[in-house]
C-alpha cells in the first residue's frame, strides 16, 4: 500500500515528505489506521536528531506518536475495534509482564522494544522507504497518512469531540494530566510550581486547577506561554529568562511549595525545581531528557528534610484511564484544548517543528491530506 510519510534520513535535517510502502498484511493484534492528524512532540524532534550510533530509532525513521485516525481494517484477533472507529494512538505495552500485571503499563519490561527500537510488535518493519525499512515510533509513526498500530495502543473515542484536536492527548497532554492525577495527587488548597509551560506543563496546570490547588506558579522562558498560563488559571508566573527563579518563587511562597512538576527535561532546571519544595513536598520529573548521560544536582541536606523527588514515564498513565480523564475535562471545559493547539498542513511539518522548538506555539498539530 502506498502512503505519504514524513521521513527522517539524517540527524538535524528537515523531514522529507515522500511516498513510502506500508505492508498490507496485518498480524492478528494489529489495526490499520487512516491518520487524520498528529501532534508534534519534543520526542519527535529527538527521534529526528538521533545520532547514527544510537541503537534507538535508527534512520531512516518516521516520527509521530500523538496520532488520531479512523480504523480501516483489523487483524484476526482484534475484538475491541472495528472499521470506522475513531481512535487516539498512544504508547504500546505487552500487557503480560510483571509491571503490566500490576497496572504499571508505562514501565512495561518490553517498553523500549515496543516503542523505541523502531520495529513493530513482532520484530519486523511497517513502512519501507527508498532507503530501506523505516523505524516505527510507539507502534504508530503518525507522521504518515496510514499506519499500523496494535489493539493495545489505541483508545476508542465515543465522545462528540472533533477528532482533529485530540492527537496530542496520547502523549504530551496525557503526561501532564497523569503526572498530577496519578503521582502528585495534590490536596485542595495546596500549592504547586510547574517548570516548563509547553504541552505537558499546560496540561498539568489544568489538572492542578481542577484538583483544587489554590497557588499555581508557572515558570517559562516565553512571555506568550506565561500569559496563557495566567489565562488558564495560574495565580503567579515567573519569567525564567530573567534569572533568580528560585528566589522569585520563594518570595511568592515563603517556605516553598507543596508540589513541583518539572516538564522541561533540562537537568539544571530539575535542580532548581527541587530547591523550591516545602518540607514534606514532592517534586515530579516528567520532562524528556535529550542526553541520558547528563546529571542533575540535588542538595542531600534539602532532601533529608523530608523532601521527595519522583520520576515518571507518560505521567504514570495507563492510556485507557488517563486519556478518558482528559476527554472528560475537555467535555466539562476544564481543559480548553483549543487554546493549546495550532494547526499546520502536513506539508508544513518542518515549520511546525521549528515553531515548537522556538516556543512560538504550545502544541502543533499536523492535518493529514485526505
Amino acid at each position: 500500500m502506498k502512503v505519504q510519510a514524513a521521513v527522517s534520513y539524517s540527524p538535524n535535517e528537515p523531514l522529507v515528505i515522500e511516498e513510502v510502502i506500508l505492508r498490507d498484511i496485518l498480524n492478528p493484534h494489529e489495526v490499520l489506521v487512516r491518520v487524520i492528524a498528529s501532534g508534534v512532540c519534543h520526542t519527535d524532534i529527538l527521534v529526528r536528531d538521533a545520532p547514527p550510533d544510537n541503537p534507538l530509532m535508527p534512520h531512516p525513521s518516521i516520527p509521530g506518536h500523538e496520532g488520531v485516525g479512523i480504523v480501516e481494517r483489523t487483524g484476526s484477533a482484534v475484538t475491541d475495534f472495528s472499521p470506522g472507529d475513531r481512535v487516539i494512538m498512544s504508547y504500546d505495552y505487552d500487557g503480560t509482564c510483571k509491571a503490566c500485571s500490576k497496572g504499571l503499563n508505562p514501565y512495561c519490561e518490553n517498553y523500549l522494544d515496543l516503542n523505541l527500537v523502531g520495529k513493530d510488535s513482532v520484530g519486523s518493519h511497517v513502512h519501507m522507504t527508498k532507503a530501506g525499512p523505516a523505524s516505527i515510533l510507539h507502534q504508530q509513526s503518525s507522521f504518515t497518512t496510514h499506519t499500523i498500530c496494535t489493539d493495545r495502543n489505541l483508545f476508542k473515542v465515543i465522545e462528540d469531540i472533533p477528532l482533529l484536536s485530540l492527537g496530542p492527548i496520547g502523549c504530551g497532554f496525557m503526561t501532564g494530566v497523569g503526572g498530577i492525577k496519578n503521582v502528585l495527587q495534590p490536596q485542595p488548597d495546596s500549592s504547586i510550581a510547574i517548570f516548563g509551560l509547553g504541552a505537558v506543563g499546560m496540561a498539568a496546570l489544568c489538572m492542578a486547577k481542577k484538583s483544587g490547588c489554590t497557588t499555581i506558579i508557572g515558570i517559562d522562558l516565553h512571555q506568550n506561554r506565561l500569559d496563557l498560563a495566567i489565562e488558564l488559571g495560574a495565580t503567579h508566573v515567573v519569567d525564567a529568562s530573567q534569572g533568580e527563579v528560585i528566589e522569585k518563587i520563594l518570595a511568592l511562597y515563603p517556605g516553598g511549595v507543596n508540589h513541583v512538576l518539572e516538564a522541561t527535561g533540562v537537568p539544571a532546571v530539575m535542580s532548581q525545581a527541587s530547591e523550591v519544595l516545602s518540607e514534606g513536598g514532592h517534586c515530579l520529573l516528567c520532562g524528556g531528557v535529550s542526553d541520558p548521560t547528563e546529571k542533575a544536582e540535588f542538595s542531600p541536606f534539602s532532601i533529608l528534610s523530608n523532601r521527595h523527588i519522583h520520576g515518571c514515564r507518560m505521567g504514570h498513565s495507563h492510556p485507557k484511564e488517563t486519556i478518558g480523564t482528559v476527554l472528560s475535562m475537555i467535555a466539562d471545559g476544564s481543559f480548553p484544548i483549543h487554546k493549546l493547539i495550532n494547526y499546520y498542513e502536513f506539508e508544513d511539518v518542518n515549520q511546525a517543528i521549528e515553531d515548537s522548538e522556538k516556543g512560538y506555539v504550545i502544541k502543533p498539530v499536523l492535518i493529514m491530506p485526505d
